[in-house]
Parts: structure tokens; sequence; C-alpha cells
């Protein structure tokens, strides 16, 4: 798992996390590699994206177009995130 903040999502700074991701959990060549589940967004889908995980190892794993359902995980810490920057702003 990796993570980082940015003003703004790229291509490269999605394959440089996935690679961290990587680095991080001590996955090797011969171990399973990580799922990546994501949204259809752009840069996601990006074609070099998805080459680059490939080349990682990482399995890509796009959710469906308007089905929150499918990624629940991150909907709710983006929830989560909303929710705090409003209670910072309109406590």
């Amino acid at each position: 798992m990796a993570w980082g903040i940015a003003k703004t999502v790229t291509k490269t700074g999605i394959k440089n996390l996935a690679a961290l991701a990587i680095m991080s959990q001590g996955i090797g060549d011969t171990d399973p590699k990580p799922i990546r589940r994501t949204d259809p967004g752009s840069h996601d889908m990006a074609a070099d994206v998805r080459i680059s995980l490939r080349e990682m190892g990482v399995v890509f794993s796009p959710g469906r177009v308007a089905r929150p359902t499918d990624n629940d995980r991150q909907e709710q810490f983006y929830g989560t995130l909303k929710q705090a920057e409003t209670d910072n702003f309109f406590p």
C-alpha cells in the first residue's frame, strides 16, 4: 500500500505510487502480484499506465462506470475526506 498527496493526478504519479507500493510490501518476482482496483478515470485508464502496471506484474481491475459499490472502500475513504474538509470549513 502506498499513498501520496499531490495537487493533481498524473500518469507518472500513478506509476510511481504503484512501484512504491510493490517495494514497500516486499513483493518479489515470484510472489503473487497485487490487484489494482481503480475508478475508470482518464489517468487510471491511460494506455501507458496500464502497460506500466502490467510490466510490474500488477493486475489492473477498473470498476464499472456509475457503480460506487465496485470500490466501496475507496469511495468511503473519499467520503470521509470530504466530510472532514466540510467540518473544518463549517464547524
